[in-house]
């Protein structure tokens, strides 16, 4: 039996969710609805806040509203 780690990039292309606690930059901008710009705020967010509790908590970042939120939810996800 061969067990690998799947990239976020294929687990994007499957349709499987990425932490939002843990996902890098790089795999943010791979998600349709958040470029360059808006994945280091994301980042920054991150760390100023210590993690999510919730992918709401996006709505902090200017520029991201609920209507945004529905389009990239799918794709993102909070570990409780």
């Amino acid at each position: 039996i061969i067990i690998k780690e799947i990239s976020n990039a294929e687990k994007l292309s499957v349709g499987l969710a990425l932490d939002l606690n843990k996902v890098s930059r790089e795999d943010l901008i791979l998600i349709k609805g958040i470029g360059p710009e808006t994945a280091q705020k994301i980042v920054d967010l991150r760390k100023k806040i210590n993690g999510f509790k919730n992918i709401k908590q996006l709505m902090e970042i200017k520029g991201i509203k609920e209507k945004r939120i529905k389009q990239i939810e799918k794709y993102l996800y909070v570990k409780h």
